[in-house]
């Protein structure tokens, strides 16, 4: 038989459940208090901090908004400033990232067991596509932690249950999975992103920065970023299929393909949007005929017509809410005194 480890959380013998006040999801601190991302930077901040009151200040007052590559080649970090500043909501420190397909699994590691390979593997390829750009913001007093209430206000990936005051109400989002910006959802995802997406450098910058709060105008960072990176046209759908169809029959006239080609890539298409052959199936034979096409189309189509969830699954964790954070207030508060005894380690 095979041997089995017991898996008793808040014994010590795996790991210890991260404080209340971090997350109102049991599961969540339980599986934090054993993730090498989170306990990384949480050991980090507990050793910067001058006192658990300290720490859990810097936990409640900052948040995470993570400008994915989509904002970068669109050129819209100007609009998520400009909304930032419009919410009253201060930069106080961003640093430049790239990901590779570790810290893209490692940021969902939590939520991907719905994702279809289709979605993984066109979300590696636009988040490896250009440079990122971290904001760690400070938001106005609250009773509501800041990463919670970021989250509420970057909207749902979903275009049709957003309000127009959200982020993504504000930006030319895509679709469900191009949607230019991400942030954790409560200070337990905060302290392990913080982990996950920068170096030990980067995150000693961002915790000085959390200390002092000044305000960090990003302006420089994006103009570096445009300098890195080429100005994509729209990634819509419409726009980029127009652009799929030109380039086809340009390649007919120039003589690259025949007419026989051109319709049999226009068919193809059609049968792909149809659902009758699969979406990979384009953009290799676009590739074969030596039309011009590039790693943007392939996710543009590839998020657009592949499913991203596997049907009847849940996420290992899901998301949490304004609203449930203000009805457990009262439980975490009780809870505050004895977590307070073990944030941080005695100096």
């Amino acid at each position: 038989m095979p041997l089995t480890i017991p898996v008793e959380f808040g014994t010590g013998r795996l790991g210890d459940e991260i404080p209340t006040w971090l997350s109102i999801q049991p599961l969540k601190r339980k599986f934090y208090g054993i993730d090498l991302y989170f306990r990384e930077a949480w050991e980090e901040l507990s050793t910067a901090a001058g006192s658990a009151e300290e720490l859990r200040g810097w936990m409640h007052r900052h948040a995470i908004l993570l400008c994915k590559p989509d904002a970068v080649v669109s050129r819209q970090l100007e609009a998520v400033f400009g909304w930032l500043t419009r919410h009253d909501i201060t930069v106080v420190a961003s640093e430049i990232i790239s990901a590779s397909r570790h810290v893209i699994r490692a940021l969902w590691e939590f939520q991907w067991n719905i994702a279809t390979r289709d979605r993984r593997d066109v979300t590696e390829l636009f988040m490896t596509r250009s440079p990122m750009l971290v904001l760690v913001v400070r938001m106005p007093a609250h009773p509501v932690p800041a990463a919670v209430r970021m989250a509420a206000l970057k909207g749902s990936a979903d275009a049709s249950v957003r309000k127009p005051h959200q982020l993504r109400s504000s930006l030319s989002t895509v679709n469900y999975i191009v949607n230019s910006v991400h942030s954790p959802d409560e200070p337990a995802d905060f302290v392990r992103e913080l982990s996950v997406l920068l170096d030990e450098e980067q995150r000693r910058r961002v915790f000085q920065a959390m200390l002092v709060s000044p305000e960090h105008p990003p302006s420089a960072d994006a103009k570096q970023l445009y300098e890195q990176t080429r100005r994509e046209p729209p990634l819509d759908y419409a726009t980029r299929r127009s652009a799929w169809s030109h380039a086809v029959f340009a390649a007919e006239r120039e003589g690259v393909i025949d007419t026989d080609h051109r319709r049999g890539l226009t068919e193809l298409l059609a049968a792909v949007e149809a659902g009758k052959r699969g979406w990979r199936e384009f953009p290799a034979a676009m590739a074969h005929a030596q039309v011009p096409w590039d790693a943007w189309d392939t996710v543009v189509l590839g998020t657009t017509l592949a499913e991203a969830n596997v049907p009847d699954r849940f996420r290992i964790l899901s998301g949490t809410s304004v609203r449930e954070w203000e009805s457990t207030a009262d439980q975490v508060a009780q809870a505050l005194g004895a977590d307070a005894r073990r944030t941080v380690p005695p100096r």
